[in-house]
């Protein structure tokens, strides 16, 4: 439909789930390029009187950079619309160069060695901005799954940075980390017994 139908059924979905269900979670609209029409639907739902609990977005890109950018200017657009309690949730991140041209180059990239080091300093550079959760598309067996091979579910690069933050998540208390060179993404942390 029209951004104006999807505005008026957004409103009337989030309303009847919060009156049915005011201890979930009703938020959206998992938003893709588009800030300009984010910014349009945020003004929207304050008018109406729509709670957000959550602002889900993508960003599909080659550098973390433009994670922490895109981070920013949603939390912008999230408090400047009286959004300032609502979780920023960035639920699909993963390496494109291009959606044509370079799609399979993408792709290729995604299963080798740069799209784990680009799944790794996103979760970096993610960490020291205002998201509040952050999930790599995809791990199910589909193109985008740069943890699994698709026909063998292998092991791929991209599951070591997964694993990896899998047991820092759990077991490590982060430490500030400051980058000071562009291209660097760090996170550190030390565990309970020191």
């Amino acid at each position: 439909g029209t951004p104006e139908q999807f505005v008026d059924f957004y409103e009337v979905a989030a309303k009847h789930l919060k009156s049915c269900f005011p201890e979930l979670k009703i938020g959206g609209p998992a938003i893709a390029f588009r800030l300009d029409w984010a910014d349009d639907f945020l003004r929207e739902m304050k008018k109406r009187e729509v709670s957000i609990d959550f602002f889900s977005w993508h960003i599909y890109c080659t550098e973390p950079s433009a994670i922490v950018k895109r981070a920013e200017a949603v939390r912008a657009l999230l408090d400047k619309n009286g959004y300032e309690k609502t979780e920023s949730i960035l639920d699909e991140f993963n390496y494109i160069k291009g959606w044509t041209d370079d799609y399979v180059y993408s792709i290729k990239q995604i299963h080798g060695i740069k799209g784990a080091t680009f799944l790794m300093a996103g979760i970096c550079a993610a960490a020291k901005t205002s998201i509040d959760m952050l999930m790599y598309y995809d791990t199910r067996p589909s193109l985008f799954n740069g943890a699994f091979d698709y026909y063998t579910l292998e092991k791929l690069k991209g599951y070591y940075p997964l694993y990896w933050y899998g047991m820092f998540y759990d077991g490590y208390k982060e430490l500030v980390t400051d980058e000071n060179a562009d291209s660097i993404y760090t996170i550190a942390g030390v565990k309970d017994d020191k």
